[in-house]
């Protein structure tokens, strides 16, 4: 699917079609981003051009484009700071670090990623 980006509001021109961009960058935050990072900024930019690199398996985008990297960058900036967010109430709601850090959160959202990088989280709350 062909992104055409509207550089004047810097945004993609078609609303459906920015939808299905916006949701997929969420997507690939939640299933593939490293989370041992307090915030987004600190993600190495090789991470983040990994990240930005599968959007190319749906979309036909320039990602070569200063613009349009530093639209998806704050995209996946504030998905990844909901995503982290959402982790962190998983957290909490366990009630107790111990049971917290024993209890990792369901697949849907955790994707397979290692314990070790929940252990890290649980760390740094």
């Amino acid at each position: 699917m062909p992104i055409i980006f509207d550089f004047k509001h810097q945004v993609p021109s078609d609303p459906v079609v920015s939808g299905f961009f916006t949701s997929e960058i969420g997507n690939i935050v939640r299933t593939y981003s490293p989370v041992c990072y307090k915030r987004w900024f600190k993600v190495p930019t090789l991470e983040k051009k990994k990240l930005q690199e599968k959007l190319l398996v749906l979309f036909v985008v320039d990602l070569s484009h200063p613009k349009i990297i530093e639209y998806v960058d704050k995209k996946m900036a504030k998905l990844y700071s909901q995503f982290r967010h959402r982790l962190h109430l998983h957290y909490l709601s366990c009630g107790t670090p111990a049971r917290g850090r024993a209890k990792l959160p369901n697949d849907m959202i955790w994707s397979g990623r290692p314990k070790s990088h929940w252990d890290w989280l649980c760390g740094n709350v």
